[in-house]
């Protein structure tokens, strides 16, 4: 069975979508990145860049419609949904990762 949670998070862009990080939006990533270390570092606080929200925003979208590009997804961003998209785009990975075991056992107390 996967540790991964498939939960999607809604997000309003040029219509109402659904974010998912799932095992398929985790390969689009390695394709863009190379590996998901190098993605995740670039998408760290202060390297995060806004072609690293596209690539990720278009990874998390990429389910719901294969003919999206990262350059249709930029085109839904605009500088003033910038923040609220990123916050969106970590909630949903932070929903799909695996809880560590320190995370998992203090969740029990």
């Amino acid at each position: 069975m996967s540790d991964l949670k498939i939960r999607p998070i809604k997000i309003n862009l040029d219509k109402p979508r659904n974010l998912i990080f799932d095992l398929n939006a985790f390969e689009e990533l390695e394709n863009i990145y190379g590996d998901l270390d190098t993605a995740f570092k670039s998408f760290q606080v202060e390297k995060k860049r806004i072609k690293n929200v596209k690539n990720f925003l278009f990874a998390g979208l990429v389910h719901e419609d294969e003919s999206l590009t990262p350059t249709l997804v930029g085109s839904m961003i605009g500088y003033n949904n910038l923040m609220e998209i990123t916050n969106q785009i970590w909630e949903a990975i932070t929903q799909a990762l695996p809880e560590s075991k320190e995370e998992a056992s203090n969740a029990g107390e």
